[in-house]
């Protein structure tokens, strides 16, 4: 089942009774899943992507929750009645797979680190043993059915508490500890309220479209600079509707999104090309190469000089380097 929702699947590294390592790879770059099976019926996947989108099969999978944690990173789901829901950092969304209207998921940011959490309520045999912790899966599973949505739980300390110890548990009992968290999450999710606020607004199909138009327009030339008026005259938009649109979408604003992707391509250039490291500032579009190394270090903790070095003795990640959380 991982390999039809995610598709690209391009190396399994590791494939046993309880865990699983995939690689995945597409033309918007790639990125690793590793699948813990937790009980008959609940898998537990790390997902650590360097990627825009993950195609999946379009086979539907009924009686299937899907519980998405951001740890950093933005995830955004197509819903049926063409509504759009993002997940942000530290955010918690619950659905049943049957209700994405497509299996294609999209990472706004190219970078996505999470955990995805899959009961398949028809393979779960033995209710009584979560029953004895309290906790009632098909009540759950009911109350996620009836909202035909996607219930998002923002970002707060009791998730925090939950998920920072999974995602930094000791390697050596990470399986029955990870099993222990699932039961204190199935507790949580089974107290929350699942309505929806009637008067909640969604970005329209039409509103993502034009808002990733308007991204792809400002990546063509990175070396371009282009004000928020100069892009509503040429979309024919007002200011504030490109600024809400992009930061919806996007959860960052046009600046920053621009700026963090021309790190982003810095990076691609320092590890598979030959440019010094004022070409490439030219290249990304900073005109002062000491201004690209301060943005550059703020964000990577290293000067391009150290990271080109690191590259080149093949010891440092050449995206994110996430100390809480690494799979390799």
């Amino acid at each position: 089942m991982i390999e039809k929702l995610y598709g690209e699947i391009i190396e399994t590294v590791i494939d046993n009774e309880n865990e699983k390592i995939l690689n995945i790879e597409n033309d918007s770059g790639s990125g690793k899943i590793v699948v813990y099976k937790l009980f008959e019926g609940i898998k537990l996947l790390y997902n650590n992507l360097n990627l825009e989108y993950c195609s999946g099969s379009s086979i539907k999978f009924p009686n299937i929750i899907e519980i998405n944690h951001c740890k950093y990173g933005r995830y955004e789901c197509e819903l049926k009645k063409n509504k759009f829901e993002y997940i942000s950092e530290g955010d918690l969304g619950i659905y049943l797979l049957d209700n994405k209207k497509y299996s294609k998921a999209f990472f706004p940011n190219r970078q996505y680190c999470g955990i995805s959490i899959l009961i398949d309520i028809d393979k779960i045999k033995n209710f009584d043993l979560f029953k004895s912790f309290g906790v009632d899966i098909i009540s759950i599973y009911e109350k996620v059915k009836k909202n035909d949505l996607c219930k998002i739980i923002r970002a707060n300390e009791q998730l925090d508490h939950i998920f920072y110890e999974v995602y930094t548990s000791n390697e050596e009992n990470k399986f029955y500890y990870m099993r222990i968290k699932i039961i204190e999450l199935l507790l949580f999710l089974g107290e929350i309220d699942y309505s929806i606020k009637k008067n909640k607004k969604y970005l329209t199909k039409y509103q993502v479209q034009k808002t990733k138009d308007i991204k792809e327009f400002i990546i063509s030339d990175i070396t371009k600079h282009y004000k928020i008026e100069e892009l509503a005259q040429l979309f024919n938009l007002s200011q504030t509707t490109i600024k809400n649109w992009f930061k919806e979408v996007y959860g960052i604003g046009i600046y920053t999104y621009l700026k963090n992707y021309r790190l982003q391509e810095s990076v691609r250039y320092l590890k598979e090309s030959d440019y010094s490291i004022l070409e490439i500032s030219n290249i990304i579009g900073y005109s002062n190469p000491s201004k690209f190394s301060s943005a550059f270090k703020q964000e990577y903790g290293y000067s391009p000089k150290e990271f080109k070095k690191h590259i080149q003795m093949d010891k440092l990640c050449p995206l994110r380097v996430d100390n809480d959380y690494q799979m390799d």
